[in-house]
């Protein structure tokens, strides 16, 4: 499992740097999401709440409500975990960039081609562009070297300028990802799909797979308030305390 993520995170790192360049007139999204999950034991989880994204911050930040009250804070690959009254609780390595996520390449009008048309550097080429029906279907192959030891072809398809599915591939052919992007909405010009769903899968254990489809409403875009929520800050300083009682463990209970 930890090579599947690991070829994905690379894929984000590497057209992270561009997506966050580009000046656009957009700059802030807010919505109320609903996240089912079916992960690979079998089991079940749903979550609630709210998700806003500012790219002048680059955090994104989840206000959630379900299956409790808590705050996510997801930046520099990091998840932070907040309790209801904003003490640390918890910290992840995220396999996330807030620069490469469907919130920025609404904003920043790079969602259609997931980026690729703005890269630094020419990471991955055209290899193919087929059309069936309405669909147009494009493969991309690896170009850089670097980029060629960890990923294979990526595979897009797009009707009109939307992106409707894209699939990530490793370098031994094997599927790693596959993610849809439907029932598209145009709010202040930004492009946004209000369902996304993405299939993970592991190279490690065949037939084993995380399933996690984000559903949005209430979509706003470049909200002028809440500007606190956006910026929503880490208590940082708590770190040492979070992992000095990690390494202690859990305190025996008193009878």
């Amino acid at each position: 499992m930890k090579r599947t993520w690991g070829g994905v995170l690379l894929l984000f790192l590497l057209l992270g740097f561009s997506a966050g360049s580009q000046a656009q007139q957009h700059y802030r999204i807010r919505a109320d999401v609903s996240i089912k999950e079916k992960l690979a034991d079998g089991k079940y989880r749903l979550t609630v709440g709210k998700v806003y994204y500012d790219k002048l911050y680059q955090k994104i930040v989840y206000k959630l409500t379900f299956p409790q009250k808590e705050t996510l804070v997801i930046q520099d690959t990091t998840i932070y975990r907040l309790d209801q009254t904003d003490n640390l609780r918890e910290v992840q390595t995220a396999f996330i960039l807030a620069e490469f996520t469907v919130f920025h390449l609404a904003l920043t009008q790079g969602l259609s081609d997931f980026g690729m048309k703005n890269t630094p550097v020419d990471l991955y080429k055209v290899a193919k562009v087929e059309k069936s029906g309405t669909k147009v279907i494009t493969t991309w192959l690896p170009s850089d070297p670097a980029t060629k030891k960890y990923l294979g072809k990526l595979v897009m398809s797009n009707v009109g300028k939307r992106l409707e599915a894209l699939a990530i591939y490793g370098p031994d052919e094997k599927l790693l990802s596959r993610q849809f992007f439907t029932k598209y909405v145009n709010v202040k010009g930004v492009e946004f799909p209000m369902q996304v769903t993405q299939m993970t899968y592991s190279t490690t254990e065949p037939g084993k797979s995380n399933l996690q489809q984000s559903t949005y409403s209430n979509l706003l875009v470049d909200q002028s308030d809440e500007d606190s929520v956006y910026r929503h800050p880490v208590p940082l300083s708590q770190l040492t305390k979070l992992q000095k009682q990690r390494r202690e463990g859990p305190k025996p209970s008193r009878n």
